[in-house]
């Protein structure tokens, strides 16, 4: 197998797009074929020169070109020789969510303390007029967006989230912000999946028309009483999103 090597001095940006067309050639040619696993990030720091950080930027732009899926604690899969159109994403359990949030960046647009609507509240298990931070961004998985998202959090958590801002990039999940920073702990999670038209900010905020078929997705976030700590909600094009979820008997 041929080893190039980026420059050490290229700038981030520039590397970790080689080292994404690297890969994206090899996975073509059947250096690393379907089902195979890549090298971990330590081997491909080595090889490319470059920081952890900047080899799993390159591994997310794969992993949204569907070439790659990838698991905590198990590696990165070959799971297609060619790009896709669509972007897939599998879940089992909150670690793989949380895999799913370091794959991705939420790009926070607006920040602030609201009085629920009635219509959210209820879905929040919460009365209508209750005090909740709202946070509202744009999830990306290298260039691509791939949904808009709403998520609310409990008043009992909104000091800890003073440090988040407009136009932070954020590889993380609010909710482990919330349960790291608070000490509580996330007992599980409730998910609701709901085809719907894009509402109006979720379309602009997609570069979509009004009205487009979505997926829309609701998690609760449940403390050990049940409550709701966190709740978001994620609106997914329909015609880029696959949703994946594997059965095993017993």
């Amino acid at each position: 197998m041929s080893q190039p090597h980026a420059p050490a001095t290229e700038p981030r940006e520039l590397l970790h797009r080689s080292i994404a067309q690297t890969l994206r050639h090899e996975i073509a040619a059947g250096v690393f074929p379907v089902g195979s696993m890549l090298p971990g990030e330590h081997e491909l720091c080595a090889r490319f020169h470059a920081s952890r950080h900047t080899v799993r930027d390159s591994l997310r732009q794969l992993a949204s070109e569907g070439l790659l899926v990838r698991r905590q604690g198990a590696g990165t899969r070959v799971v297609s020789p060619v790009q896709r159109d669509n972007y897939i994403q599998t879940m089992q359990s909150l670690d793989e969510l949380r895999q799913y949030a370091a794959d991705t960046v939420l790009s926070i647009q607006a920040i602030k303390e609201i009085s629920l609507p009635a219509r959210v509240a209820s879905i929040l298990r919460a009365e209508a007029g209750a005090q909740w931070l709202h946070v509202t961004g744009v999830r990306f998985a290298g260039e691509d967006r791939i949904c808009a998202t709403e998520v609310f959090v409990h008043r009992r958590f909104i000091a800890l989230l003073s440090d988040l801002a407009p136009k932070m990039p954020l590889s993380a999940t609010i909710y482990t912000l919330v349960a790291s920073r608070s000490g509580e702990t996330i007992a599980g999670a409730e998910q609701d999946i709901a085809a719907r038209p894009l509402p109006r900010n979720a379309a602009d905020d997609l570069g979509l028309a009004k009205g487009s078929p979505a997926l829309l997705f609701v998690r609760r976030y449940l403390d050990s009483a049940g409550q709701v700590m966190v709740c978001s909600f994620n609106w997914h094009p329909a015609d880029r999103y696959i949703y994946r979820m594997r059965l095993q008997r017993g």
